[in-house]
Parts: structure tokens; sequence; C-alpha cells
């Protein structure tokens, strides 16, 4: 599996800005969505056929040295082959995001005394601390071997966060399609009496 990624130094003190990891949710949003509209450098705004892009003003890499990643592997330009390659679930998610984490400061070790923070949204209340959790899992296995790089996990942030199927994904189902005109009223009461289960 080959997991893609892109990177935008800080606009402003790179060296000593901390490094922001980027993950959109779905599960299968590409993160390229919060590269090209949400909090990149630039923007396409939805539907411009021509893909003009803008200078983002509020892009997050003014301050932070930005990694977006298309994570896990078969979403956006990350790739796999096979089903044993492009079979995954939470936990080998933050293990795979673990490898693609340490291979980025392989590459950029100049960012490796940076200050780490995770950050994504919808899905990314899964994914983010899933990350964590492998980070830090990570560091303290090799807490006392100096030779093994462990990365400076400050903390996470996340958007809009699904982190429950059932307490979240339901309830915001069932009335953000009756608040959409997606059902009418004797439906959506006919869902809440059953108490159904969308998860």
């Amino acid at each position: 599996k080959t997991i893609h990624y892109v990177f935008a130094e800080a606009q402003n003190n790179s060296a000593d800005a901390p490094v922001m990891i980027w993950t959109n949710g779905g599960p299968g949003c590409s993160s390229m969505l919060g590269f090209t509209q949400e909090n990149g450098p630039f923007y396409v705004n939805s539907g411009d056929m021509k893909g003009t892009w803008h200078e983002n003003a509020q892009s997050w890499n003014k301050e932070m040295n930005m990694l977006w990643i298309d994570q896990p592997a078969g979403v956006g330009y990350s790739t796999c082959t096979g089903v044993k390659d492009c079979t995954f679930d939470d936990e080998t998610s933050g293990k795979d995001n673990l490898a693609v984490i340490l291979a980025f400061y392989e590459k950029y070790p100049e960012f490796k005394k940076n200050d780490l923070w995770l950050s994504g949204e919808s899905y990314g209340g899964i994914y983010v601390p899933y990350m964590a959790y492998n980070i830090d899992q990570h560091n303290t296995a090799h807490r006392e071997d100096d030779t093994v790089f462990k990365p400076l996990l400050k903390g996470f942030a996340v958007g809009n966060g699904v982190t429950n199927w059932k307490f979240d994904t339901t309830p915001a189902f069932v009335d953000m399609g009756y608040w959409h005109s997606l059902y009418d009223t004797a439906l959506h009461d006919k869902i809440k009496a059953a108490n159904c289960d969308f998860s």
C-alpha cells in the first residue's frame, strides 16, 4: 500500500512552527478536500469546472507546518492492491498512520524537534484518537531507547467528530434528514417512536 500526503511548510517561522496533521473523515473522504477547500494554502470553489485556485487567507499553514494525509489506503490518492492490502479497520488505520508519520519524519528530519498536533473532522473523531494512541504506544515502548525517534505529540483537535455510531450518527441522521425535507413529519415521528438504529 501507498499512503499519499501533501505537506506545506508554515509561511511564518517554519523551523519552529508546530507540525499539524489533518485528516478528513468519511470514512473514505479524501483529505485533499481539506487541502483544496478548507484549510490549505489555496482553494478551489465548489463547482468551479476550470479549477481556478485562489489564495486562502485563513490557511492553517500561515502558522503551522501542515501535513494532509489521505488515509486509509484506497482513499483519495492513496493506493492498495488486492483484498488483503485494501482491508482495514480503525486499529489497522491507526497503525498505518503511525508508519506514515514516522516515514514523514525520516524524509523531513528537520521537523523532528517541532511539536506535533493532530486534527481532523467527521470520522476524524475516530482516526485522530487512534493516531494519538499509536504514537503514544510507540513513544512509551521506546521511552528508554534514545536511538528511536519519538514524535513530540502535544495533543489533538477534532471538529464535528464522530466518536460513536449509535450516539453520533443515528440521531444526527434522523433529525438532519427531517430538517432537510428528506421525509415528512409522520415518518420522522415513526422513526423516533420505534427508536430505529441506523448504525
